[in-house]
């Protein structure tokens, strides 16, 4: 079954979406790298309480929103790499991290936008 209890026409066997190797650890790589950075700018300005003022706060909550977003990416890949398939194919569960992933980049926009605002108002 693809996706659910019936399958569906739009649906695409498993086995016939393949990421390639080099692609799957390029992307890993910068995930973890994305990861790492948002946690050190978190955890920097949670230690620093030179850095507790409002500027400060938008930029560490738009840490916070782009950490999110790449863990949700992060099972996402791990998701189509692991069942060979896209991810509306995959048991219908796990299509709420595609859901989460799309709020979580609206937050990004979001905060780069309010950001922007904030410096040049």
């Amino acid at each position: 079954m693809c996706g659910g209890p019936a399958p569906r026409k739009c649906c695409t066997p498993q086995g016939t979406f393949s990421v390639p190797v080099p692609h799957f650890v390029l992307q890993t790589i910068l995930l973890v790298v994305i990861i790492l950075t948002n946690s050190l700018v978190i955890m920097v300005t949670i230690l620093d309480k030179e850095l507790h003022n409002i500027p400060n706060i938008g930029i560490t909550s738009l840490a916070v929103a782009d950490l999110l977003l790449a863990v949700a990416w992060f099972v996402i890949q791990l998701l189509v790499f692991t069942h060979s398939t896209t991810i509306t194919n995959i048991e219908k569960n796990w299509r709420h991290v595609q859901d989460l992933a799309f709020v979580f980049e609206m937050s990004v926009i979001l905060h780069i936008l309010l950001i922007t605002l904030d410096r040049y108002t």
